[in-house]
């Protein structure tokens, strides 16, 4: 299972990405180079995850992973991942 809070909790607080007394992540990018498969294929995201992607985004900041699923033989990425959640805002 992906760690989400975590790998969102790299960028920083959403309400300092703009201070100067911080140098925040501006960009994480994650491949996996395996296809993942039913029992670890990636979970649907939260919608406080969701909410948390898209402030960054509009931060300008930058979110990628990129992954095959068991499912599929295409590479997604996070857009994908978004527009595939139940949870989606």
């Amino acid at each position: 299972m992906l760690p989400w809070d975590l790998l969102l909790d790299l960028f920083g607080p959403l309400d300092q990405l703009e201070s100067v007394s911080s140098r925040p992540l501006g960009t994480l990018r994650i491949t996996f180079d395996f296809m993942l498969s039913r029992d670890h294929d990636l979970p649907p995201l939260e919608e406080v995850h969701i909410k948390r992607i898209t402030s960054l985004k509009a931060a300008g900041r930058s979110l990628r992973i990129d992954y095959r699923p068991y499912t599929q033989d295409i590479w997604l990425t996070t857009s994908d991942l978004l527009q595939q959640s139940p949870n989606s805002v």
